[in-house]
Formats: C-alpha cells, sequence, structure tokens
C-alpha cells in the first residue's frame, strides 16, 4: 500500500514517536469535516475571541507609530498578545463578580496565577505582562483563532492584517458594543500601566461570554454565513439541534435522516452520509488497536499472542462490524453524484483501501495483523527530526509485541468502538458563532 507522507496539526512533531492519529485517519477527516462546516475548526469555538483579535490589530493601526509593512505586522502580532492578557485577566475579575464560567479562556490557571499576585500586592494597576500558555503565540489567541478568521474574511490572507470591510467592522462593532474608552485602548495595545477599575468597567461587557452588541453580531453572522455550504448546513444545526448527552455522530445522523426526504441539500446529504458511515468504520477499528496497546501495556506477558487474538471477542466483533460499515461508507462514495461533495476525493483514497483490506479479512488475527501493518505504515511516513517515526506495535515471533516507541498511555481497554471518541466535526464551534452571531 503506497502513502504519502504528511505531518498535520493533531500529531506534534515534538514527540519522537507519539501520535495522536496512529491509523492515519486525519486527513480523510479533515476532508469530510471541510465539506459541511469549511474554514472553521473545533478549538476556535468562542466568538469573542474573534472580536478582541479584530480588535487588537484595529488598534495597533491607530495607536501605534508608523513603521514598514514588515515592522507594522511584528507590531500588530505583539499588540494582540498584550491585549489577549489584558483581556484573559479582565474576564477572571469579571467572573469573580458575576460567577460567570471562565473555562473559556484559554489558559485560565496562567491567567489566575497572575490574578493572585495582583491581589496579594495590593496594586490597583498592571501591565499584564505575565505569561500566558506555555506559548501564547502558538496555543493562544493569535494562534488559535488567525485562521479561522482568515477564512471567515475577517482578516486579510497575506500577512497579519485585517479584511477590507468585515474586520474593521467587528473591531468597530466590539468596541462601540462594550465602551472600550480610547485611553485604556492606547495603554492596552502599548502595554502601558493600565487601572484595574478601568479593565474592570470594560470587561463586564467585553468578556469571553458576554453578550455581542448589535454591530458586532451582525458580523459574525455573515462571516459565518458567507459560504453557501456553512449557511445550509448551519440553518440545518439550527434546525435540528442537539439534544442533551447526544453524541455528535448521533446528532448527524439524525440530521441525515432529515435530509433523506428531500432533495435539498443534496451535497450535505452525501457528507453526512459518508461522515457516518466513516467514524462507524474508525471507531471499530481503533477499538481493537487500542485493545491491542492495552494488552502490550498492562497485561503479562506485554505482548499478545496471534492464537490468542483469535479468541478475543471484541476484535471479532469489530471485525463484523467493519465489514458493515465499510460497506455503507463504500457505497455512500459510489452513490455521490454533487461535483461540490466528490471535489477532492482522492485525499480519502487511502483510508478507503485500508478499510477495504481490514474488511475483507476472514477471522480476528488477520484482521488484527492488518491493523498492525497500517499503524506500522502510517507512522514510518511521518517524519521526526528527518528519521521516519517508530511504530508503538510490531509482530514478532507469532505476537503483537511493543516497540520501543513512546505509545499513548491507554488506561483501560475498550469493549466496543462506542467506547472510542469519535472526531469532532466543528458543529460546536458552529453553534456557537451562529449564536453570537444571531444565526442560530
Amino acid at each position: 500500500m503506497q502513502l504519502d507522507p504528511f505531518l498535520t496539526a493533531y500529531d506534534p512533531t515534538d514527540l519522537p514517536a507519539g501520535s495522536v492519529d496512529p491509523l492515519g485517519f486525519d486527513r480523510a477527516y479533515a476532508w469530510l469535516a471541510d465539506k459541511i462546516l469549511p474554514g472553521l475548526t473545533n478549538v476556535a469555538s468562542q466568538p469573542r475571541y474573534l472580536s478582541v483579535l479584530c480588535t487588537s490589530i484595529f488598534l495597533a493601526d491607530e495607536h501605534l507609530p508608523a513603521a514598514s509593512p514588515r515592522e507594522r505586522e511584528r507590531q500588530r502580532r505583539e499588540a494582540a498578545l498584550r491585549v489577549e492578557r489584558y483581556w484573559a485577566l479582565g474576564c477572571l475579575r469579571a467572573a469573580r463578580a458575576s460567577g460567570a464560567d471562565t473555562t473559556a479562556v484559554r489558559g485560565i490557571n496562567y491567567v489566575k496565577a497572575a490574578a493572585a499576585k495582583i491581589d496579594a500586592s495590593g496594586d490597583r494597576s498592571t501591565r499584564a505582562d505575565y505569561r500566558l500558555l506555555s506559548r501564547q503565540a502558538t496555543y493562544g489567541m493569535v494562534g488559535i483563532y488567525t485562521t479561522v478568521a482568515r477564512n471567515l474574511r475577517l482578516l486579510r490572507d497575506d500577512g497579519f492584517a485585517l479584511g477590507t470591510e468585515l474586520g474593521p467592522r467587528l473591531a468597530q462593532g466590539f468596541i462601540e458594543a462594550t465602551g472600550l474608552d480610547e485611553a485604556l485602548a492606547k495603554n492596552m495595545v502599548r502595554g502601558d500601566e493600565v487601572s484595574l477599575k478601568r479593565l474592570d468597567t470594560w470587561t463586564q461587557g467585553a468578556a469571553v461570554g458576554a453578550t455581542t452588541g448589535t454591530a458586532e453580531r451582525k458580523v459574525l453572522g455573515e462571516a459565518l454565513t458567507a459560504r453557501d455550504v456553512r449557511r445550509r448546513m448551519v440553518a440545518l444545526l439550527a434546525k435540528h439541534p442537539v439534544r442533551e448527552d447526544e453524541e455528535e455522530p448521533r446528532h448527524l445522523a439524525r440530521v441525515l435522516g432529515a435530509l433523506a426526504a428531500t432533495e435539498h441539500d443534496l451535497d450535505l446529504r452525501e457528507a453526512l452520509r459518508a461522515i457516518v458511515a466513516f467514524e462507524a468504520a474508525y471507531r471499530e477499528v481503533v477499538a481493537s488497536f487500542l485493545r491491542l496497546v492495552w494488552q502490550c501495556q498492562a497485561v503479562p506477558p506485554f505482548a499478545v499472542a496471534l492464537h490468542d487474538i483469535e479468541k478475543d471477542a471484541l476484535i471479532e466483533g469489530s471485525r463484523q462490524r467493519l465489514a458493515v460499515a465499510s460497506r455503507d461508507l463504500e457505497a455512500s462514495f459510489e452513490a455521490s453524484r454533487t461535483p461540490a461533495f466528490r471535489e477532492g476525493l482522492e485525499r480519502v483514497r487511502d483510508v478507503r483501501t485500508f478499510l477495504r483490506v481490514a474488511a475483507s479479512t476472514r477471522h480476528p488475527g488477520e484482521f488484527a495483523l492488518a491493523i498492525v501493518r497500517r499503524h506500522g505504515e502510517v507512522q514510518r511516513a511521518k517524519v521526526f527530526r528527518g528519521q521516519p517515526k517508530m511504530p508503538w506495535l510490531e509482530v514478532r515471533d507469532a505476537a503483537v509485541v511493543p516497540t520501543l516507541a513512546a505509545a499513548q498511555r491507554v488506561d483501560r481497554a475498550p469493549t466496543r468502538g462506542d467506547d472510542v471518541p469519535s472526531h469532532p466535526y466543528r458543529t460546536w464551534a458552529a453553534c456557537q458563532i451562529a449564536r453570537a452571531g444571531g444565526v442560530a
């Protein structure tokens, strides 16, 4: 089987052999997610961050000295980091008074530590020069929300700058809605001393969970629905909202069921049909793989003989259920006819091939061997410091055995595919932005 080497945001290269995509499903998953909610991500789910991001760039252009284009971009990024720290601190302080939840603030534990120092000192002002996250530029607002802001046309594609219309409008709407005065804005963007009382007053309306203002709401709604496929998917999610404790695959299957009786949104119907089957197949394969990893980590002799795998009821059950899910997945692709869905279909060819091979196996041992072989191919297609990554497991002396690689720790063995978390398909983020944008 020929694999295209690839790295993903879900597979950190600073881990020598560890991986959160040990069977190579992420490339196909990302393609499917783009078919229903393109341009969004799962982690960029708090719309107020988009407003703060655009506002920090807007304020940098207004209050920082003239500079070359390259220097101006650096100024904007530094300003965004500073404004995020002031704003995060203000969110925490506002929550103390209101009882609001602060878990949506990125790096909240760092913010709490900074706030505790301010409380202990009795200071009435701050420069908010505390450390936020291990790498704020990567894991904070700039790193997490910039790409989504570009996809929503809030920022320009080239460089760290506001888009021609939506970005400035969102910044101005946020400033107006939250009553951000010029003195506070100037001090935050420059990193100067800021009055805590003034910061508290502002963040009462600017906090992460606060209600969006009219103009701010309008821009967020326009940005989210600017692409037709997002507009239609958001409308479907609003019409068929998630139920309490409903897993996302079941929710999407329910939306698919509602679409089955209509000829509208055929591309979304095709995508949802594929997603439901894809997740069913993914969970069964991963359940068997994690069971093998668990046995190699926790059960003496820390290896699994192939003749013992033949008697494993979970692996056999997963093998049988995969045969059904793989057949459904292939049927979904073969029956599809909309260009919108079929564009880029080659990106799932590799996973389809693997699933067909695994689904065609005739007994549990053969199924397990196909999974371990796939894992080895996927890991070696990834690169760390110029070298292929090591697999976690390998077959040696008629047994599945662990390698010296740093494998993901499996605390308990799954009992069936439903025990494996499914891929998130951005619906939570879409619904959050939709509510803030008044389109839900």
